[in-house]
């Protein structure tokens, strides 16, 4: 399992809940979530380091990702 969390607006809650993501590489990741968007839909998703090292680098990244 890898050591990230991804946020998202569903358009459903106030606040964004954390997901795990599975596995991830250069081509893309696997993310674990009930949600089921359509082929093609793109998403911003803001990725979180959930363990860093004390004085680590920045923990946080958004990406735009495109559903396949």
């Amino acid at each position: 399992m890898s050591p990230l969390v991804t946020y998202f607006y569903d358009g459903e809650s106030a606040t964004p809940a954390a997901h795990r993501v599975k596995d991830i590489s250069s081509t893309g990741l696997y993310l674990l979530t009930e949600r089921r968007w359509y082929p093609g839909t793109l998403i911003i998703l803001t990725l979180q380091m959930t363990e860093v090292a004390d004085g680590g680098a920045e923990t946080t990244i958004a990406v735009m990702a495109k559903v396949i």
